[in-house]
């Protein structure tokens, strides 16, 4: 029997993966419930990665894998709870680089030039965001969650 951890697990989720082939053999363990990921009023990311360390180190049989379904917080702990148990997968920059917006758009201009439109930082709360766009209109502005990070704008 493997066991797999699931980060925000629900009852939706959790009838999805006994779907999938070998589900049988994988007893599924909620950490944490997706109210207490994504329904708050503030991120509790520290807890998440103290209890949640704290959980997988002590569970008895083994933790062959941590996984989630949620973006922000659960995208941002899972690299770090799998990293407390030896597990592998993506590293924690990975992760930020493919979430926020402006570093993704980054990454991708450096891989893929000539299929990235040009963008920019705007800073959402500035007096005048659509101004501070060099290249004109039309332009795409996607703010990320909190809409407090700087948001990157597309024009073609």
């Amino acid at each position: 029997m493997r066991h797999v951890f699931v980060v925000g697990l629900d009852d939706f989720h959790l009838r999805q993966l006994r779907t999938l082939p070998g589900a049988d053999e994988i007893r599924f363990h909620p950490l944490f419930t997706r109210a207490e990921v994504k329904q708050q009023d503030r991120f509790p990311v520290a807890r998440l990665l103290d209890e949640g360390r704290r959980l997988l180190r002590d569970f008895p049989e083994g933790v062959d894998a941590v996984i989630g379904y949620w973006d922000f917080p659960v995208s941002t702990v899972l690299p770090i709870l799998r990293a407390a148990v030896g597990l592998p997968g993506p590293s924690l920059e990975a992760v930020l680089q493919c979430e926020h917006k402006y570093w993704s758009r980054l990454k991708q201009a450096e891989v893929v030039p000539e299929q990235v439109p040009p963008f920019c930082a705007v800073d959402p709360f500035a007096d005048d965001p659509p101004g501070a766009v060099p290249a004109g209109l039309p332009f795409l502005a996607k703010a990320g969650e909190s809409g407090a990070v700087a948001s990157w704008l597309s024009h073609r």
